[in-house]
């Protein structure tokens, strides 16, 4: 697991300068796609 996948939302919006929905949105879609066995 990458540091990336574990910051969170408030994270999120203070390293990248993102909004809310906008974070919100991106992890919508990702959890979206299916997951993809041994790559974890």
């Amino acid at each position: 697991m990458s540091t990336l996948s574990r910051l969170t939302i408030k994270d999120a919006l203070e390293v990248f300068g993102v909004s809310w929905n906008t974070v919100c949105e991106i992890d919508i879609q990702r959890l979206k796609k299916p997951s993809r066995p041994g790559l974890a």
